[in-house]
């Protein structure tokens, strides 16, 4: 895929290393977070742009090769 665009609530987006994408713009909402099920082997998402309540997310989970854009 381009891009996908996720909004997430209370809950966790996981995604497999095998999963392309040029974009995922992700908005976290209370205890939401991202995590790559594979972070030890390079990943096939270009860009993971994280947006909203950052508490619960942590660079390190999105897996190697995977270009971390936080935003306010």
């Amino acid at each position: 895929m381009k891009n996908a665009t996720v909004n997430l609530e209370n809950a966790v987006l996981n995604y497999n290393a095998n999963v392309e994408a040029d974009s995922l713009l992700v908005t976290l909402k209370e205890r939401s977070t991202v995590a790559s099920q594979n972070r030890d082997v390079i990943n096939q998402i270009n860009n993971l742009v994280i947006s909203g309540d950052k508490q619960y997310f942590k660079k390190e989970f999105a897996g190697k090769g995977v270009d971390v854009i936080v935003q306010p």
